[in-house]
């Protein structure tokens, strides 16, 4: 089948009734580096189930370009699931998005001390102190 085949078939797959074939259609698109995908991936981070946001940021993380950095930094500090956020996190230091030490540095001022932990844990792995 032709990639834009699937990427299509996939994408239609993130609308699917059922929250664990929505999350593995959007870990197949990040793993393809679809980036004609991005639109839709970035709509799936408001997807009520936490396993869809997560692989959606996942997925976003794996396209290069600083297109879905905006939306994975609101992510990264509003949703309501500690391993999203914590997802969207590592997502934009995988795109090496420029802000993310100012997006940690946010988190630092939190009061929950498990996100401060977590926006530790982020500056401890990029290993440029």
């Amino acid at each position: 089948m032709h990639p834009k085949t699937v990427c299509r078939e996939l994408v239609v797959l993130l609308q699917d009734p059922t929250p664990s074939v929505r999350a593995a259609a959007a870990y197949a698109l990040g793993k393809m580096k679809s980036h004609r995908a991005r639109r839709w991936l970035i709509q799936t981070l408001a997807d009520p189930e936490a396993d869809v946001r997560r692989a959606a940021a996942w997925a976003l993380g794996m396209l290069s370009g600083p297109h879905g950095a905006q939306p994975l930094q609101a992510v990264a500090l509003e949703d309501r699931d500690e391993t999203v956020r914590l997802e969207a996190l590592r997502a934009l230091r995988r795109l090496d998005w420029p802000s993310v030490e100012s997006l940690l540095e946010t988190v630092l001022q939190s009061d929950d001390p498990v996100r401060r932990a977590r926006a530790i844990e982020q500056l401890g792995e990029r290993g440029d102190f």
